[in-house]
């Protein structure tokens, strides 16, 4: 599968992301882990994953039938994120599984709430840092060829002369903040991001409140060995190496 491959691949992933915005308003984090189909099945087989994973939402590419697609709806209620974590940290499971039985045998309202709120804050963990290690032993234990992350998010673009300090932490506050649909992609030759701006009826509750009305035009950044873009962060740099893949 070649870069220009990967980038086709993408592409219609964010196409994706435009129909499903246009429908429900707002995009959920998305996970797509590329590589071939039997890799896949060895992965359901040994029962990876089961409770936070849907082995149905597979899509086989329309060019090679032997490369396919696993999404990964990322968006964590506190069940998934209980499975997700003693998967992807499993020392953590001699603490918790114990912990979560006597919530459940107690009959307490929401027991993995009760449960993952404090260890979350006990040990400093963000969800997002528990989507990007689950994509990243995904990739591994599937030996991906590229791993793509999709969302909404907020892009501001600071210019020489303004002080970062005055721009809030939470750029859905800045009116100088545009909200995107954002994709990046990890390969073993190259990382590519594509921003795309999201066009909404102006509303009076909140900025990301009204109605999609368009889109604007994308925005590709490519890293690659020999230029001086570099692209990293927690949905970056997942694979390793092509020589210590496992075929």
């Amino acid at each position: 599968m070649t870069g220009e491959d990967l980038k086709r691949v993408q592409n219609v992933f964010v196409e994706g992301s435009k129909t499903l915005l246009l429908r429900d308003g707002h995009l959920r984090y998305t996970g797509f882990v590329i590589t071939h189909y039997k890799s896949l099945d060895k992965l359901f087989e040994s029962g990876y994953g089961y409770a936070f994973i849907d082995p149905k939402d597979v899509v086989r590419d329309t060019k090679d039938d032997a490369i396919t697609a696993l999404i990964i709806d990322l968006s964590m209620n506190w069940k998934k994120l209980y499975h997700a974590v003693v998967t992807v940290f499993p020392q953590t499971e001699k603490t918790l599984a114990p912990l979560l039985a006597i919530g459940l045998e107690a009959k307490v309202d929401d027991p993995y709430k009760r449960l993952m709120r404090p260890f979350m804050s006990a040990t400093q963990t963000d969800v997002k840092d528990v989507v990007a290690a689950t994509m990243r032993q995904i990739c591994e234990r599937t030996s991906a060829f590229a791993s793509i992350f999709q969302s909404e998010a907020w892009v501001r673009h600071v210019w020489p002369d303004e002080n970062r300090d005055e721009i809030p932490d939470s750029l859905r506050e800045d009116p100088k903040s545009v909200e995107v649909i954002v994709s990046s992609m990890e390969t073993y030759e190259f990382a590519r991001l594509v921003t795309v701006p999201i066009k909404r009826a102006p509303s009076a509750e909140k900025r990301d409140g009204g109605k999609i009305e368009g889109f604007g035009e994308p925005t590709e950044t490519i890293d690659q060995p020999g230029d001086d873009n570099v692209l990293d962060g927690r949905m970056m740099r997942f694979l390793k190496p092509l020589t210590e893949a496992v075929l």
